[in-house]
This record gives C-alpha cells, structure tokens and sequence, in this order.
C-alpha cells in the first residue's frame, strides 16, 4: 500500500530536514502521538462559537478563532469547527478521491480523510514534513482532517477586525472573509466549501470500498 502526499513521491521521497525521524505511520504511533496534541474543546467556551457559512455576514462578536499557517499564508477557521490538533502522520493515498483530498489517516480508530489546504487554495505542492499538522474537523456530512504547515494558535475576533469575501475576492470558495490582526491579515477559511457535495458522495463510495 502505497503511502504519500498527492504529489506522487513514496515515503523515502518526503521532504524531511538532515536529523529529522520520518512521518510516524498510522495507527499505535498515531494513538501514542495524540497524547501531545491539542484537544480544542476542552479550550473554548461553545457558547461564544459562532458557525459560518458562504455568504452569510459575521453578526456575533467576539468570536473566537483558531490560525494556522499554509505556505507563509496565515489563515483562520471558526473554532466550532475543530475536535482537536495532532502531529503529521503518514498518509495512505486513497484512488479516485476528489482532487482536494491528499489521503487518509487513521483517527483512533477511524478512517479520517485528509483535505490538503494547497490543493483548495491553488498553492505549489510538496511532500510531508514532520512539522506539519492535522487540524480534525466535525464537518455536517463527515470528520476530516485539514493538512497545514503549522497551527499558531487561538486568536478572538473582533467586528472591526473583520473584513466579508465579497469586498475582497470571490475567487476562491473557501474564504469567507478577511481578519485584520495587528498589522497582519487573517484569510478566514469557510471549513464546509473544501468539499463539495459530489465530493462527499465520492468519499462515501471511496471509503466504503477502502474499509
């Protein structure tokens, strides 16, 4: 079974600085490693979480946010969204996935399909690194888990901070607006438009078949 992101190289071919350990494969190591990660709901209030969704304007402030970071770009996603944080793990290619979707890992037990943010926004593509981060979401029809560089960390968000997509860029599906924090731009992430309908009835035929 062939293990790599959705550029094409075998696990000997990641991208991995000189001393680093390779990506732990799924599975114990994954379930070891979750003993380090973050678990996002035991550090926000849900009363204050507000879900977003295209075209719909930002009302309920402070609202709070989790940022990370893809290709020297800083984004953010409404924190309702997220389960929890863990450490990059190999990915399992999964054939005739939608194209945004690198693969899949193993979640204490679940088959979690791995949507790569690069592939979403248009960025240039690479292979893991050990720094990398899975960031698990609840999404309506399924868990999936988003491929970054880095998280950064929990930021609140407040009105005048906030900027809607259809005064910057309609251009790309996923962003739902623009966060201004201090001098740095936030690009708010809409976590349900990385997968299209048709996206998820291919997934659900993909991984019956997969299991």
């Amino acid at each position: 079974m062939q293990t790599a992101g959705r550029t094409g190289g075998a696990v000997g071919a990641l991208f991995l600085q000189p001393g680093q350990r390779p990506i732990p494969k799924p599975g114990k190591n994954l379930l070891r490693m979750e003993s380090e990660c973050f678990n996002i709901q035991e550090k926000h209030d849900s009363k204050r979480s507000v879900r977003f969704f295209m075209n719909e304007s930002l009302k309920h402030f402070p609202c709070r946010l989790l940022v990370f970071r893809v290709e020297n770009r800083n984004y953010a996603l409404d924190i309702s969204f997220v389960q929890r944080v863990v450490p990059m793990v190999e990915i399992t290619t999964l054939p005739g996935s939608p194209s945004v979707v690198a693969g899949v890992v193993n979640i204490r037990g679940g088959i979690v399909p791995v949507v790569s943010l690069r592939l979403c926004c248009g960025l240039p593509e690479r292979g893991l690194k050990l720094s990398d981060r899975l960031i698990v979401l609840q999404l309506e029809r399924r868990m999936a888990a988003l491929w970054v560089d880095d998280v950064l960390g929990l930021q609140e968000c407040n009105e005048g901070q906030w900027t809607a997509a259809e005064e910057i860029t309609r251009s790309l599906k996923s962003v739902e607006g623009i966060v201004k924090n201090g001098e740095e731009l936030l690009i708010f992430q809409n976590p349900e438009s990385y997968l299209s309908p048709k996206d998820h009835d291919l997934l659900d035929l993909e991984l019956l078949q997969f299991s």
